[in-house]
């Protein structure tokens, strides 16, 4: 069998508690805590991106890889893309409409998801478009997105469960508008309507 490896503060982990990981694709392991997002490679801790190297705050919430490659990086005061040419911050002064970034989800079309403190964000063309209680949502906190390969996103919250198409949310328009949304909870079944997490 292989051998257990544990990596702590002791080893240069910036906190022992562990708020999201990621394995990318070129065999790296990201780890995100309160102090920041640490690379793993080959056994080894090689760093740490944190506010001081460019991310928006250092509490590490969700970690997404990219089709092309990027690597995001969803904290507490919006969140970071990690390519070839460095880090590209986006917070409120970059205009993302939220805070907590719990959550990312690439489309077919390359279109970036973002669940949020500030419901459904869609990122597409450097531009922001947030889904929420005023778009038919039940809660404005968003914590994962799923896509269920039918058409439809998978939404959960401390509301309960709930469903919304896609075709339904890119056809809203930019003035308003509402959303037909399925939600589901105690009254379905559910054992709570609470469907959230401490980490990704």
């Amino acid at each position: 069998g292989q051998e257990e490896r544990v990596w702590t503060r002791r080893d240069g982990l910036p906190f022992d508690q562990t708020r999201a990981l990621l394995e990318a694709t070129n065999g790296d392991i990201w780890v995100g805590t309160a102090g920041g997002a640490t690379r793993i490679r080959n056994g080894e801790l090689v760093e740490t991106l944190n506010q001081a190297s460019g991310l928006p705050e250092s509490y590490v919430l969700s970690l997404f890889e990219s089709r092309d490659g990027r690597l995001w990086i969803g904290t507490v005061a919006g969140f970071a893309v990690l390519d070839a040419k460095g880090l590209t911050r986006y917070r409120k002064q970059e205009g993302f409409p939220g805070e907590d970034v719990f959550d990312f989800y690439q489309d077919a079309m390359g279109t970036i998801w973002i669940a949020s403190d500030r419901g459904l964000v869609r990122f597409r063309d450097g531009a922001f478009r947030a889904f929420g209680e005023s778009e038919g949502f039940p809660d404005n906190i968003v914590f994962r997105v799923l896509d269920d390969g039918a058409g439809s996103f998978w939404l959960t919250s401390n509301r309960g469960l709930f469903q919304v198409r896609q075709e339904d949310l890119e056809r809203l328009p930019e003035s308003g508008g509402r959303l037909s949304v399925r939600r589901y909870g105690k009254l379905d079944g559910m054992s709570s309507s609470q469907c959230n997490g401490g980490s990704q």
